[in-house]
């Protein structure tokens, strides 16, 4: 409960909590954006780990995952494999595609987590060292280190 106040209470724009496991992070991610009414995103480090939260938090959080995680419903139709995916597909050579503004599930999710309230999402970046976080985004950061 410290790191959520503390989260909720903090001026920074970005806000990055490390603690160990079993810590109930998830809870306290969601809870934190639910609570503070602003737009939070949930990195996870892994597609299990974005999986739980997502069963875990449904209807109230939004998931959305890479291109290549999605298959391109009309390959079939331009002579591609039907396992093409998104990231493979025409649209990204700038090929017009029907389904882009609606149908495709890469876009359609993409839409939604533009205006959820809290997003769940990947990141290869993992748990950043404060340090490099500072670097890319200077005094915008706070850290809360959980400890059990």
């Amino acid at each position: 409960m410290d790191a959520i106040n503390w989260a909720l209470d903090s001026p920074a724009r970005y806000n990055l909590i490390c603690a160990p496991t079993g810590w109930v992070k998830s809870l306290g991610y969601v809870a934190m954006g639910i609570m503070s009414g602003k737009r939070t995103v949930v990195l996870t480090s892994t597609k299990g780990l974005q999986d739980q939260v997502t069963a875990d938090f449904a209807g109230m959080v939004t998931d959305v995952r890479g291109m290549q995680n999605y298959k391109c419903k009309v390959a079939v139709d331009f002579g591609f494999p039907a396992y093409t995916r998104v990231n493979e597909a025409l649209c990204q050579a700038g090929a017009g595609c029907a389904l882009r503004s609606g149908g495709c599930e890469y876009f359609d999710d993409y839409r939604r987590a533009q205006v959820a309230d809290v997003v769940v999402t990947i990141t290869s970046a993992g748990c950043m060292t404060r340090e490099r976080a500072t670097s890319l985004h200077g005094d915008k950061i706070g850290r809360y280190a959980g400890t059990r």
